[in-house]
């Protein structure tokens, strides 16, 4: 009979854009549901914390103490609140667990903070403190993480995501099989990981197509092909992290054979290094002539992706560039779009459902664009508290929202940043239905699919902002230097 296990998990992640000098804050994870304690079993289904419990009913004699999920949408760096908040419900959570026999942390691995680049280490780092050394610890991480030397040291073994667009239950199961790996069969993983000088933009970041896809494809073959191996992740950093030890990796883990790991690690780093130039290849097109081909379309929904204003990304959301080209060229449309603006309810005043408003938008977050005046019908007001069943968490709270019918389309505002568009649900949640517009601005770089059904087209749109894919205009400080593609770089290794 098996022996019982005490099995902890727990969940904070936020992906940073560094050039959003927006802070996130408390408010912002309260958005999404902070769940403590048995409260995480909400999470049944859903997000990474779902697909770990989905894993640990596969071990019977496993006892699942949950300790705290906390995530949400990317955006600005993290503020000291957050910083000592979440870290003291991790610490306070594990000290109230009792003795635990394995440890599952969910971060993402792009988290900074005001004055702390690497804001994952330090969490990772308070978990591993309060479990002690022995206890062992799997972290998972969004493949766009940037990976640092204290997140290998405060963890066992590690994995992050396997594709873009991220299947993120599928990093839970995994995390908790690797758990299993060592508390259940035994294994002795050892580590080998590369640092690589390299960041990219975002437009070929999509892992089911090349360049990108070469990579991941290899990490799985190697992974097929040596039965020693536990587990091999590429990290693609996303590229909007302004940080000190910023850059792509490789993170190789093997049952005991070191020497194999620093091998498969230094095929990995070397294979993506050939690639770069691959990977730095644009398909994005103007403003003005991606809203020319949305009006020339013989049916719609055409998607134009607002690759600046990436709201997953860690952008504001507050981007009005393709709304003004929109009204400049006198889009026909209808379209659906979304802004951010905080002080939308001040804005608003007392105006009611029906009536004709004139509200200024835009440029109010991320402080990189102009403010526009929507003209036009209020079709909805009030609070916009969405469901998004399956997606990360069960609701997003947007704060105050409204909807405005003018002439280019139906623009729906809100006080904080949700999804920036990125799902029909949004819409349908007001009782708009998507399928009756020509095209849709979607504040994302890679997230098109939930509009998969409803779209003919996706036209990927070069957009200033926080996440666009010019990096050279970037006001970088703090990056690594030399780094490919800023600076002539001979070989990963130098």
């Amino acid at each position: 009979m098996p022996t019982g296990r005490r099995i902890g998990v727990a969940m904070a992640s936020h992906e940073s854009g560094t050039f959003n000098p927006t802070p996130t804050t408390m408010v912002d994870f309260l958005a999404m549901g902070l769940r403590r304690g048995d409260e995480v079993f909400e999470l049944e289904g859903v997000g990474g914390v779902g697909g770990f419990l989905a894993e640990a009913e596969a071990h019977a004699n496993w006892e699942i103490v949950p300790i705290l999920s906390a995530l949400t949408v990317p955006g600005g760096r993290v503020d000291q609140g957050v910083i000592d908040s979440i870290g003291r419900m991790l610490s306070d959570g594990i000290a109230a667990a009792g003795e635990l026999d394995g440890f599952v942390l969910l971060l993402h691995g792009a988290c900074a903070g005001e004055g702390l680049d690497d804001v994952d280490g330090h969490w990772l780092h308070l978990v591993r403190r309060s479990l002690g050394s022995e206890v062992p610890l799997v972290l998972g991480l969004d493949h766009h993480a940037n990976v640092t030397q204290r997140m290998i040291d405060g963890c066992d073994l590690l994995v992050g995501h396997r594709t873009q667009p991220h299947d993120v239950a599928d990093t839970g199961r995994i995390a908790g099989a690797l758990l299993a790996a060592i508390v259940e069969d035994d294994v002795a993983p050892v580590t080998s990981w590369r640092k690589i000088p390299l960041i990219t933009h975002q437009e070929q970041f999509l892992s089911h197509r090349p360049p990108m896809s070469l990579w991941f494809e290899r990490a799985r073959a190697l992974e097929r092909e040596h039965d020693a191996v536990l587990q091999i992740s590429v990290f693609p950093m996303q590229p909007w992290l302004d940080v000190e030890e910023a850059g792509w990796a490789v993170v190789v883990h093997t049952d005991g054979d070191q020497a194999l790991a620093d091998r498969l690690a230094d095929e990995l780093a070397d294979l993506v290094w050939a690639l770069r130039d691959d990977l730095l290849v644009k398909d994005s097109i103007s403003i003005p002539l991606a809203v020319a081909r949305a009006e020339s379309a013989a049916e719609g929904i055409v998607v134009l992706s607002d690759t600046g204003d990436s709201v997953l990304g860690g952008s504001g959301g507050d981007s009005t560039a393709l709304l003004a080209e929109m009204i400049r060229q006198g889009f026909s449309g209808p379209a659906l779009a979304t802004v951010v603006e905080p002080s939308l309810r001040e804005r608003l005043g007392n105006a009611r459902v029906g009536e004709e408003v004139t509200l200024l938008v835009g440029g109010a977050v991320s402080l990189m664009h102009d403010p526009i005046e929507l003209v036009g019908r209020l079709v909805f007001v009030g609070p916009l508290v969405v469901p998004t069943e399956g997606f990360w968490t069960r609701s997003v709270d947007f704060g105050h929202g409204c909807a405005i019918e003018t002439a280019v389309g139906t623009i729906v505002v809100s006080e904080r940043r949700g999804f920036g568009g990125v799902l029909p649900a949004v819409y349908e949640h007001i009782g708009i239905d998507p399928s009756e517009f020509k095209a849709a601005i979607v504040k994302t770089a890679s997230n098109f699919q939930f509009f998969a059904d409803l779209s003919s087209e996706v036209l990927r749109v070069d957009t200033p902002g926080p996440t666009q894919s010019d990096l050279f205009s970037l006001p970088w400080e703090r990056l690594p230097r030399p780094i490919y593609p800023l600076d002539s770089v001979e070989g990963w290794r130098t």
